[in-house]
């Protein structure tokens, strides 16, 4: 059975990087090209991930291939890469004709304001503001 696990555990594997690489072509960076990312995480990733993997194969004594520990090690990266970039999307709407600074403000209401009235103000809850709140 556990010989049988292992092509499925490095076809995640694979999946997982592919699904972070495409991610981090979406990453919006202020110098560099996305790409460019890609071009450094990667072999970085790969490579801690095959010495990490190589050293808990020894350190299990495990008939495994090393190649599946190192897919398990991509996994996690990755998985923990695409959290650290997960934000929920919200949309502000400002009045075409305003022209100015928009102060957001957090307020104790259920409900979100992202309407920015006249004056440059829009109103956020708690809860939107502790997942974290990105301006760009």
């Amino acid at each position: 059975m556990k010989y049988k696990i292992q092509p499925i555990i490095i076809i995640l594997g694979v999946l997982s990087l592919g699904f972070g690489s495409f991610k981090m072509l979406q990453t919006e960076t202020m110098i560099l090209p996305s790409w460019f990312l890609v071009l450094i995480y990667l072999p970085c990733t790969l490579l801690i991930s095959l010495i990490l993997g190589y050293l808990a194969k020894k350190m299990l004594n495990s008939k495994w291939w090393t190649i599946t520990f190192t897919s398990i090690f991509v996994i996690i990266f990755c998985s923990i890469f695409y959290l650290s970039e997960y934000r929920p999307n919200k949309i502000i709407t400002i009045p075409q004709s305003y022209v100015g600074e928009v102060r957001l403000f957090v307020s104790n209401e259920e409900e979100n304001d992202f309407f920015i009235n006249k004056y440059g103000i829009g109103y956020i809850n708690k809860k939107t503001f502790d997942q974290g709140f990105i301006q760009k």
